[in-house]
């Protein structure tokens, strides 16, 4: 069998330009009335579309986590105003995040390696917003064309499980840098605790101007 040509990083870059317009294109419609359950099932399909052209996202042009860096996070896309943000998010088995909520809707589709997905809901909410104890609801472990999807309000925790790095993307409806309310829950104590993502470390040299191509497609 023929080994396909190797594509140039420049060429990469082009398809990569235009499956994600495509894709964030097709989600634009899809929220344009609001969000439910249903629109976010939707929205699902079209993020495990984008899984499929994995050659695009590999670590020629994403590094993979290093023995300094258990995670790497890559800005993809994120409309002028920090709504619609997407991202490629890598880790290995140093990954491992309290349960938090995102103040805004998320969908995480695989591409590559384990990740497990533990769902939780709230037993116990005292009057007082500081403490609420949780119970787990359900574990979904996404691999390479799997998804999930949260409304703003939805607890999870996430645990890479696989041997090799995972490597999926976050698909929010507004971006790290506007999920300042963002909560943590610790699940033996029922403390809550502000959790924000704000100063996460996210690099932005893969970021696609999105909005531009969009504007040249009308034209």
């Amino acid at each position: 069998m023929t080994e396909p040509p190797e594509t140039s990083s420049s060429t990469r870059h082009a398809q990569r330009r235009l499956i994600i317009s495509d894709t964030l294109r097709e989600v634009r419609k899809l929220i344009q009335n609001g969000i439910d359950r249903d629109t976010l099932d939707d929205i699902r399909k079209e993020m495990e579309i984008l899984t499929h052209h994995s050659n695009l996202f590999d670590s020629r042009d994403f590094p993979l986590p290093s023995d300094h860096k258990p995670s790497r996070i890559y800005l993809l896309s994120e409309d002028r105003n920090q709504s619609l943000a997407l991202y490629l998010v890598t880790g290995d088995k140093r990954v491992q995040s309290p349960a938090h909520n995102h103040n805004t809707w998320a969908v995480i589709a695989g591409m590559a390696g384990e990740e497990e997905n533990t769902l939780f809901s709230k037993i116990d909410a005292p009057s007082s917003a500081k403490q609420a104890m949780l119970r787990t609801d359900n574990v979904h472990v996404i691999r390479k064309g799997d998804s999930i999807a949260f409304l703003s309000d939805d607890i999870h925790s996430i645990r890479v499980i696989s041997d090799e790095p995972s490597c999926h993307f976050h698909l929010y409806g507004v971006s790290f840098a506007r999920q300042a309310g963002r909560l943590g829950f610790d699940l033996e104590s029922g403390r809550i605790f502000e959790m924000p993502s704000n100063g996460m470390h996210v690099d932005t040299s893969r970021q696609i101007d999105d909005m531009t191509i969009s504007q040249e497609r009308l034209q």
